[in-house]
Formats: C-alpha cells, sequence, structure tokens
C-alpha cells in the first residue's frame, strides 16, 4: 500500500446516511437460507457522522457518541461495523502496520430498519481508502463491503437503488426518474434482528432460474419504483413477520392509523415506521399529529431524500472549529452496529 504524502490530508470525515425501503418484496427462499427480494431503496439526509485520523501505531480505535436512544444497543466493541470494516480494509489492502482511528455520532436508530450500521461500515471503507493513497479499485470496494453485509455495498454510493438477488445486484436509478419525499420516521423504543424477521417471514423456496414463488400483483414499475398512484405502492412484505414477532409494532401502527396515517410503512426489517409526502408542510404536520407519541418512548424525525448523494460521498477534511481526534482515544475499541 502506497505510503500517503505529507500533503495529503491526515484526518478526514464523512456522512453516513439512513436509508428507507421504499418497497421491498420477498421473491423466494434459497437453499442455502438467504431470501431473494426485490427492493427500493433511497438515502435520506438523516446520517451518522464518521471520522477518521491516521495513526503510527497499527490497529484501530473508536470513540462513539450517540445523540439517539432508540433502538439497540450499538458498542465500541469487536462486532462493531466500523471495525470489522477497518479490518478487512487492512487485510484486502495487504497492509498490517495500518493504523487509524474513528469517532463515529450515531444520529440513526439501530436495529431499526434504516441501515445505520451498514452505511457506518461502508464510510469506514471510504475514508480509509481515501487516508491511505486508495489501495483498492472501487470494485474491490463493492466486493469488501459485500462480505461485511448485503446493504453494505449500497451505501457506498446511495441515492436511489433497486436491489435484487439477496441485496448485492443493484441498480441506480436515474436521477431523472428518482421520485423524492419528505418522511416522519417512527421509531419505537426498540429494535429488531434482521436474521429473526427474515427467519419468520413465511417464503417458500425460490423455483429455478429466480423465477419468484410469490403471488401477487407487482406495484413496482419496471424501474423497481413505487408507483405513486397506487395506494398499495410503498409495500414491505416483512411486516407482517416483524408484527407477529413484535405485537407491539402492531400496535404502534394502529394507533398511527387511528391518527389518520393509513398508509404507514414499515422499513427493512423494522423495526423503525414511516409516512411518505410530496411536500415539507405536510410531513410537518405529520409531526405536530404524532407528537404525543414521544410520551411512550417512539422517537420521530423528519427528514427528506438525500439531496446530493455523490457530494456526500466524497470525504471531507474536519472543519477548523470541530473538536479533534485526541490520542487518548486510542484505548477504545470497537465499532458500529
Amino acid at each position: 500500500m502506497r505510503e500517503p504524502t505529507d500533503t495529503e490530508p491526515a484526518a478526514l470525515c464523512l456522512t453516513a446516511p439512513a436509508k428507507v425501503n421504499l418497497s421491498l418484496r420477498i421473491r423466494g427462499r434459497r437453499r442455502d437460507g438467504y431470501h431473494e427480494i426485490e427492493s427500493c431503496m433511497q438515502t435520506l439526509e438523516l446520517a451518522d457522522e464518521l471520522c477518521c485520523e491516521r495513526r503510527p501505531a497499527p490497529g484501530f480505535a473508536l470513540e462513539l457518541t450517540h445523540e439517539v436512544e432508540v433502538g439497540l444497543p450499538v458498542l465500541p466493541d469487536a462486532d462493531n461495523l466500523v471495525l470489522r470494516a477497518a479490518a478487512a480494509f487492512a487485510l484486502a489492502a495487504g497492509d498490517d502496520k495500518c493504523g487509524a482511528q474513528f469517532r463515529l455520532t450515531k444520529r440513526i436508530p439501530a436495529g431499526g430498519g434504516l441501515g445505520g450500521g451498514s452505511s457506518d461500515a461502508a464510510a469506514a471503507l471510504l475514508l480509509l481508502n481515501a487516508l491511505f493513497g486508495t489501495p483498492l479499485s472501487a470494485h474491490q470496494l463493492h466486493e469488501l463491503a459485500a462480505c461485511l453485509g448485503a446493504d453494505v455495498p449500497f451505501f457506498l454510493s446511495g441515492g436511489t437503488q433497486v436491489a435484487r438477488g439477496i441485496g448485492d445486484l443493484l441498480e441506480p436509478v436515474p436521477d431523472a426518474a428518482t421520485p423524492r419525499f419528505h418522511f416522519v420516521l417512527i421509531a419505537p423504543p426498540f429494535g429488531t434482528s434482521t436474521a429473526a424477521i427474515y427467519k419468520n417471514c413465511k417464503a417458500p423456496l425460490t423455483e429455478p432460474a429466480g423465477t419468484s414463488t410469490i403471488p401477487g400483483g407487482n406495484v413496482l414499475s419496471d424501474k423497481g419504483l413505487p408507483v405513486p398512484d397506487r395506494p398499495d405502492a410503498f409495500i414491505n412484505e416483512l411486516e407482517a413477520s416483524a408484527m407477529r414477532a413484535h405485537p407491539e409494532l402492531e400496535k404502534l401502527a394502529a394507533d398511527i392509523a387511528l391518527r389518520g396515517f393509513r398508509d404507514v410503512r414499515m422499513s427493512g426489517s423494522g423495526s423503525t415506521l414511516f409516512l411518505a409526502f410530496e411536500e415539507r408542510a405536510a410531513a410537518t404536520a405529520a409531526m405536530q399529529r404524532l407528537a404525543s407519541l414521544r410520551e411512550a418512548g417512539v422517537h420521530l424525525e423528519q427528514t427528506e431524500t438525500e439531496r446530493d448523494p455523490r457530494r456526500s460521498r466524497r470525504p471531507a477534511a474536519p472543519a477548523d472549529d470541530r473538536p479533534g481526534l485526541h490520542p487518548h482515544m486510542g484505548d477504545n475499541r470497537g465499532g458500529a452496529r
């Protein structure tokens, strides 16, 4: 791996956006246990922030700051995806002396189907590749990301993409065809296990050649985008599985419907629910009508479709007024889920 020059930055930062699944259909279950899906995913303005600084000693360390308290716990331990991504990067780059320190600010609820951990992992790969002289090509980064999790390759570029297969076959949606929404995210005070939700999903085995075994009409356009004039356009076929596992999630969805929002949907494998609006004012009004849910520990977040995914994937030097990364953080160990 090429040594960075004195003119290259020693520290870089990157936003790690959340995502919603505008649609998610289960196309069948493979014999290896994985599920075949078809999903339209879109990144949001809501994002974690990950900063990374080179250090002379080999190995990686992480400082973790939480700005949201709902969802599954995120710990700075060896299972954290930021440090798993860093270790995989060093191995792929062939450098056992690679060393860096991370600072992660968590704003995305963990275990909520918003992809926070996967996005953090993708950001770690992009930051390390930029800090250490770009030893890996875009293709190599994609392959490395796929080894870390099905959603991680998506977050390398973000935007709006249609995912097929087990989520690893990605087709970007052209900007001109990208639907843009204002969202209200409704995150209950608990997360869900992706593995458990998929295991609880009643999908038959996929037939040869990938033929879908799931009956029913398709509400997707030929690009996998929700058809806006269909009431069932925003569909998630994992919802029934998640609500069987978590009856309190079904109760929350029913409560939201009673407040006038019957088109509430779940993102990914849950537990976050969302409402999508074409106008910001409608999303703001929904936030006000749902405000009392906070009394039950529900986290509400207003956000929108990510405005400029290409720009946000370019690492930037920390702002001058941003606190630096401190050497004493090197004793911390872990990463982000």
